[in-house]
């Protein structure tokens, strides 16, 4: 999870202010956490989160026990739906497609999504009993809307987290925090939220995504092939919403390999460019499309991934 950070003074709701400093009083200033939107894209049921395209709603699909399916929504705060909106949500659980060889019209099997009276979530009873349990959800936010598409694959029964005493709930098995900056307000993950040593008083965290680069090209290439099969791994579990460390982490070592690309011969140096554009390119895809969750778009952007850190594996020799 990640939050705005400013400092304000104690009882005064007008002192907002982007750096510490001194209260009227004399005393120091108190260091204040605020939700950002799309600042927590953890699971809330133990499920799997995703953002939908719209940049605004997010939905949680969740198997709370074989053959029951239940999506919840939320809006840009990961705040649950209001029950007006969530009213005017048109959706249903897909568990098989084919296409009519002949007419190419696609068949699903389906069944409708309902609201619960307390428009708490959505939910629907499928056949699927097995597990890995794929399953696809088709969403319409309000009548005269897109339909959405988002893939899931449940490996095990859902469970809420349960959050320590006194401590701030997060989802057991959600996605490494992400930290990052924006403009003069440094954004922190909520675990390092006000006791952690690594958050240091300037309010900068210090577990932004690192990799740590080896000395040889060969060895970044390497490393870099690691990375892909951690991310065709977690494609194959459905595990969209971690995708993003490996290929950010890709990116990281491909923009070093840049830095060194000019051992090659004038010849390859074009393609390594051109491999460099296109892995950096899908690594910012993989995150966008991890973030919501459509399994086809995931997998052709992989499928450019993956022929540039082959062409990289293929220009500095490393055997793949």
């Amino acid at each position: 999870m990640t939050l705005a950070i400013s400092w304000t003074c104690q009882g005064r709701s007008d002192v907002n202010q982007l750096a510490p400093g001194k209260c009227p009083d004399g005393t120091d200033m108190l260091v204040k956490y605020s939700t950002r939107p799309h600042g927590n894209h953890n699971p809330q049921h133990g499920g799997q989160f995703f953002m939908a395209p719209d940049n605004w709603h997010h939905l949680e699909g969740a198997l709370p026990r074989p053959g029951l399916v239940r999506i919840y929504l939320y809006d840009d705060y990961s705040k649950p739906l209001p029950l007006d909106q969530a009213k005017r949500v048109q959706a249903r659980i897909v568990t098989k497609e084919t296409v009519d060889p002949v007419t190419k019209a696609a068949k699903e099997i389906a069944s409708p999504l309902v609201l619960t009276r307390d428009g708490r979530f959505l939910e629907a009873r499928v056949d699927n009993r097995t597990f890995p349990a794929q399953m696809s959800a088709k969403v319409k936010f309000k009548a005269d809307g897109p339909e959405y598409r988002f893939d899931f694959a449940f490996a095990s029964v859902s469970k809420d987290p349960v959050a320590p005493v006194g401590a701030p709930q997060r989802a057991a098995n959600g996605p490494p925090a992400r930290a990052a900056t924006t403009g003069a307000a440094a954004v922190a993950s909520l675990d390092t939220a006000g006791s952690n040593p690594d958050f240091n008083a300037a309010g900068n965290p210090n577990n932004q995504i690192q990799v740590v680069i080896p000395d040889s090209i060969e060895a970044m290439v390497r490393e870099v092939s690691v990375r892909n099969q951690k991310i065709l791994d977690l494609i194959d579990k459905g595990s969209f919403g971690e995708i993003y460390l490996p290929a950010f982490e890709a990116k990281e070592l491909a923009l070093a390999i840049d830095e060194h690309s000019g051992q090659l011969p004038p010849e390859r140096r074009q393609d390594a460019d051109a491999a460099i554009r296109q892995l950096v390119r899908s690594a910012w895809l993989l995150d966008a499309f991890g973030d919501i969750g459509n399994r086809q778009q995931i997998m052709d952007t992989y499928a450019g991934f993956r022929s540039a850190v082959s062409t990289l594996e293929s220009l500095f020799k490393v055997p793949q």
